[in-house]
């Protein structure tokens, strides 16, 4: 296995918007292959089990990143776009755009200057342009775009990536998968790499379907404190995995969670909600007859923008909270 920070890096190396993540998934796959046969469902939603037992537990993480999808280019170069998933429309202007079915083709998001908006308006929607100087009209409408992938390594452990909501996630479960690989195992275990969860959480309630499970532990990105967000809202980057509670999740599975915390001496902290968690975890605990789901999330700053940033450490104690729980029991 990769080092944490390389296997990050090769995560975030690769573009996957919501409903286009074959590239992000074949990545996925070609590090699965090395511990069994991964399993693509109709959806485009990666799997792999280990294990036997009677007891079936499910981790999951989604693959997709926010984006945009093209809605018309014109013979100037000009391709006009609308965003799949939130994207944060208040940092858009001047931002490198990546188009993966035209790898040559780059492009920029048009900005105008200052002196011609007085008013300084936050584009809308119908607002955003991407200058590509595409005058041959190779790109077309239905074509995705995404952010330019970067990553940057920080200062104490930390990294900057554009895609780290949730490849964080998937680098946590390859993790946890190459601790419990070499171990004996009483219970399956399946390793949910889901899509299009930035569209409404759609992959993982259709890989839940097919698998149900006894019991699921979502793992995604959360806030963490930066200036200017609430600090009652936010975890501490660096302070250990986020352990949610909310009404949508259920208790035994949280308390189970924080009990493997506990015991492996973990620092955690606690992410209260008041409904539910906005999280894959939701849809997945109303699968079928219902499945009693848990989350576990990563801080994460300046969320849903190029340049998403982690503590490396974060990833490697969640991961080490995963592989406690399957120990542990549910």
């Amino acid at each position: 296995m990769l080092t944490t920070t390389e296997l990050l890096k090769t995560l975030c190396g690769c573009v996957g918007t919501p409903g286009d993540e074959g590239r992000v998934a074949d990545r996925v796959k070609s590090i699965l292959s090395g511990f069994g046969t991964p399993q693509t469902d109709a959806l485009g939603n990666v799997s792999l089990t280990l294990g036997q037992g009677e007891q079936h537990v499910l981790f999951d993480a989604h693959m997709d990143e926010i984006g945009f999808i093209v809605t018309h280019a014109d013979e100037r170069g000009f391709v006009k776009v609308k965003n799949s998933g939130g994207v944060d429309r208040r940092i858009l202007d001047g931002l490198e755009i990546v188009f993966p079915a035209h790898p040559d083709i780059k492009g920029i998001i048009c900005s105008t200057p200052p002196h011609l908006d007085e008013e300084k308006k936050v584009k809308s929607p119908d607002d955003i342009w991407i200058d590509t100087l595409d005058t041959g009209v190779q790109i077309r409408p239905g074509d995705r775009a995404a952010f330019a992938p970067q990553f940057t390594q920080l200062l104490n452990g930390r990294v900057s990536a554009s895609s780290l909501d949730d490849r964080a996630g998937v680098a946590v479960l390859l993790l946890c998968l190459d601790k419990l690989s070499t171990q004996p195992l009483d219970k399956r275990i399946t390793f949910l790499f889901s899509v299009q969860e930035e569209l409404g959480l759609r992959g993982a309630q259709t890989g839940c379907f097919d698998l149900l499970p006894d019991c699921a532990v979502s793992v995604d990105v959360s806030y963490a404190a930066q200036p200017g967000a609430p600090e009652e809202k936010c975890g501490k980057l660096g302070g250990g995995p986020m352990i949610g509670f909310a009404p949508s999740l259920d208790c035994a599975v949280t308390n189970a969670l924080i009990s493997a915390a506990q015991k492996e001496e973990i620092a955690f902290q606690r992410e209260v909600m008041g409904d539910t968690s906005g999280t894959n975890a939701d849809a997945i605990s109303t699968v079928g007859a219902g499945i009693p789901s848990g989350l576990v999330s990563v801080p994460l700053r300046s969320m849903h923008t190029p340049v998403e940033v982690v503590d490396i450490n974060d990833i490697e104690q969640s991961a080490r909270l995963l592989a406690r729980f399957v120990r542990e029991g549910f």
